[in-house]
């Protein structure tokens, strides 16, 4: 069994996805950009990046942080998070349904910005199981 799980980590530790969020603040957590990179054997293999408006204003230090003024998410072509983008983001999640998702902050990024985005958008949050996260620290 020692072996197995060996094995396995060193599988997860080449192939996974790797996400982060910027938000327009700690108040709302409203998704202003995901990204996520899929890695398989080490390798970036594919991309999600989208860039979104939020209903409310972004706090200054999320400003300080992240830079994405209301003018720059209109030259980004930013859109609102609603059903046709979460089904994107979770179609592109279960390309490998099987890998981690890895983020620096997965209570924030997972509790916090995606699941309550997805619930809103009307796609509900269930293919978020939270033994898929991993903490990248």
């Amino acid at each position: 069994a020692e072996r197995e799980v060996l094995e396995q980590e060193r599988f997860f530790s080449k192939n996974f996805y790797a996400m982060d969020t910027e938000t327009n603040g700690l108040r709302y957590h409203e998704p202003l950009q995901i990204a996520i990179v899929l890695y398989v054997d080490g390798e970036e293999v594919d991309r999600y990046s989208e860039y979104f408006k939020a209903e409310h204003g972004s706090t200054e230090r999320a400003l300080e942080i992240h830079g994405l003024t209301k003018k720059k998410l209109a030259e980004l072509k930013a859109k609102r998070f609603k059903l046709k983008q979460s089904l994107v983001l979770l179609k592109f999640l279960m390309k490998r349904e099987s890998l981690p998702i890895v983020a620096i902050n997965v209570e924030h990024d997972r509790d916090k910005v995606l699941k309550p985005a997805l619930t809103k958008a009307g796609t509900g949050s269930v293919i978020l199981e939270d033994n898929r996260w991993r903490c990248a620290q």
